[in-house]
């Protein structure tokens, strides 16, 4: 009964990420909230399949909301408070997407420390758990907190990562048999070439 109900929950999780990934390439910031609730509910999926790297990674997740949502609104504010800016989005700020380049420094230090965490997590896991797939896993979700750190501060390399991420992903579910998660992370690849391609059309930068 429990396993059923956890199948369900994992089509409930992936239809609520579904929209997340679409408010995240609309650049409104609702998405946050709608982060916060998928991430509780992949939460249990993620512990019921035995992938704890991308279990943890959910309160990651809830945790760098709080973040994504207070520098949203400073580049909001800044955005309102540069003539510039509302000369070139037609006084329309709502409707135009900020972005930001991702700097060679913070490109450096960001890779670095993420490779020294997916290198310490598959170690962790692969001898201290029964993790469906160490390395995979780690692999993912380092890939995810890297992504969702630059989404936080607007880098339009965000989606330069989750590209590299979903399609990771796909044979990563694929192979545990979570058909629902899977078929996401398709949609995913798709929406997530979508959103760089958008982002480019649509985004002035702010820096």
């Amino acid at each position: 009964m429990i396993k059923l109900f956890l199948d369900y929950f994992e089509i409930v999780a992936a239809v609520l990420g579904f929209f997340y990934v679409l408010l995240e390439i609309l650049q409104k910031s609702w998405m946050w909230y709608l982060l916060f609730f998928t991430s509780i509910a992949y939460f249990f999926v993620y512990a019921q399949n035995d992938i704890y790297a991308m279990m943890l990674m959910q309160i990651y997740n809830a945790v760098i909301c709080v973040y994504g949502i207070i520098q949203w609104k400073k580049s909001k504010a800044k955005i309102r408070g540069d003539k510039e800016f509302v000369s070139q989005a037609g006084n329309k700020d709502n409707d135009v997407l900020a972005v930001r380049k991702l700097h060679p420094k913070m490109a450096a230090v960001s890779i670095s420390v993420s490779v020294v965490v997916f290198v310490a997590m598959a170690l962790v896991l692969k001898y201290f758990t029964n993790d469906a797939n160490p390395w995979l896993d780690s692999l993912v979700t380092t890939l995810c907190m890297l992504a969702t750190f630059y989404l936080s501060r607007q880098n339009i390399a965000n989606w330069v990562v989750w590209i590299i991420c979903n399609l990771v992903s796909v044979y990563f579910y694929y192979s545990l048999k979570m058909y629902p998660t899977t078929l996401l992370y398709v949609t995913y690849v798709f929406m997530a070439v979508w959103g760089l391609v958008h982002w480019k059309k649509k985004g002035i930068l702010v820096d």
